[in-house]
């Protein structure tokens, strides 16, 4: 091969090589998410298998409590630590809210460690979240009915309560729907009477009515709506400073107590 073509080849793979490596990392562009229909941070989080912490952090403009269809949000990669040591003031929920990750998937995953007694410097394991994590349930979007009387009820019954109360609130409602025992819509359940009796203490008293939601009553209502159930077996709550000692819902088996209310099966 002659001098003058060696030189022309070297010349052209130095300038290939030039070019590629400017161009290349203008190749890998972020990926994005398109707001839909029901969706809520949390359900973004456990589609797209990152974490809700890691949203927030990408999408430092966008209002988390007030997505729109159609708009769209910045995907990070998809990362998660092992591990998470509790802080002051945390809770089983507020973690798995906070980070993405199913609550009864990250109770399964710390078998040994009491979700109501949580100590700061604890570590707790953390459960893989992914696209196809079989702990996330999709659930139909919510109708603005649903989403109206969801936000009544939390806010009427679990006023002043912490997060976790205000779930469990929902979780009834969403239970009973799936029982053949009780209406199968949001508000034929909370206007339900049985044998002459309102199922729920506001719709006897009115406060259904007069209440004003929080953003916080909405966010809980969104998720309840979206899939989430923390309390699975419960279809019974009650505060127990204002519930008579000889009352038969004290008879029910206890499945947790947030803030002054105590969910019961």
């Amino acid at each position: 091969m002659r001098q003058s073509t060696k030189k022309w080849i070297a010349t052209w793979i130095t300038a290939a090589c030039s070019a590629f490596a400017l161009t290349g990392p203008a190749l890998a562009a972020q990926a994005n998410y398109t707001v839909q229909a029901g969706d809520t941070l949390w359900k973004i989080s456990q589609k797209e298998g990152v974490t809700i912490a890691a949203l927030e952090s990408a999408n430092p403009s966008a209002s988390i409590n007030n997505l729109q269809i159609g708009q769209t949000l910045t995907l990070p990669e998809s990362s998660q630590p092992n591990t998470y040591t509790v802080q002051a003031g945390d809770t089983e929920w507020l973690i798995a809210h906070r980070l993405g990750v199913s609550w009864s998937a990250l109770q399964a995953a710390n078998p040994n460690i009491n979700p109501n007694d949580l100590q700061a410097g604890q570590v707790l394991t953390l459960p893989t979240v992914g696209k196809s994590s079989t702990n996330t349930y999709t659930a139909p979007a919510a109708s603005s009915t649903d989403l109206y009387w969801m936000t009544r009820v939390i806010a009427a019954e679990a006023a002043g309560q912490p997060m976790a109360a205000k779930l469990g609130v929902g979780a009834v409602v969403e239970n009973r729907m799936h029982s053949s025992y009780y209406a199968n819509s949001v508000q034929g359940v909370i206007f339900q009477t049985i044998q002459g009796h309102a199922q729920f203490t506001c719709v006897a008293n009115g406060w259904i009515y007069q209440v004003q939601p929080t953003a916080q009553d909405t966010l809980a209502a969104q998720e309840v709506l979206s899939g989430m159930d923390i309390l699975p077996s419960a279809m019974v709550f009650y505060n127990p400073a204002q519930t008579p000692a000889s009352s038969w819902v004290r008879t029910q088996p206890v499945l947790a107590t947030y803030g002054n209310l105590t969910f019961a099966s």
